[in-house]
């Protein structure tokens, strides 16, 4: 628990107060992703009633604040950059939709040359960006 308000000369900063017993933080933890912070000792008796903030994306967890995290880390409705967005892909899309997106929408996933395999043209020339299928064909041997 926190160091009473009383103790101190003058008022205590709204953001040094700890949000589940209301003093002032004593030995204070970050515990979430949002950098929620509570007295070390609050962590544990943390309303088990916190949801996700992906609630609303539809993920129904709730839990301890010192188990936030952890949650967090793994939610599959928490929002992902596509993997090919070095290649230009800006997509976000929940963690649970990232294999559908880049299996059957992104067209920055590479792709397969379907007439020549992965070698086609060479060793591993028959790779392609999907949005470009054009650039392989100059060196796809079955294109020609």
């Amino acid at each position: 628990m926190g160091i009473c308000s009383d103790r101190f000369i003058t008022s205590v900063p709204e953001h040094l107060i700890c949000p589940v017993c209301y003093d002032v933080l004593d030995d204070p933890h970050a515990v979430c992703r949002e950098e929620h912070i509570y007295c070390k000792a609050c962590v544990g008796n943390a309303d088990d009633g916190l949801s996700c903030v992906n609630k609303e994306s539809g993920c129904s967890w709730t839990g301890p604040v010192s188990n936030e995290k952890a949650h967090g880390l793994g939610c599959v409705y928490r929002d992902v950059a596509c993997p090919n967005s070095a290649f230009g892909c800006d997509v976000r899309v929940h963690f649970r939709s990232i294999a559908t997106h880049i299996k059957d929408d992104c067209n920055h996933e590479t792709a397969e040359c379907p007439r020549g395999g992965v070698d086609c043209g060479g060793p591993g020339e028959g790779w392609y960006q999907r949005s470009a299928p054009e650039a392989h064909d100059d060196v796809c041997l079955k294109w020609k």
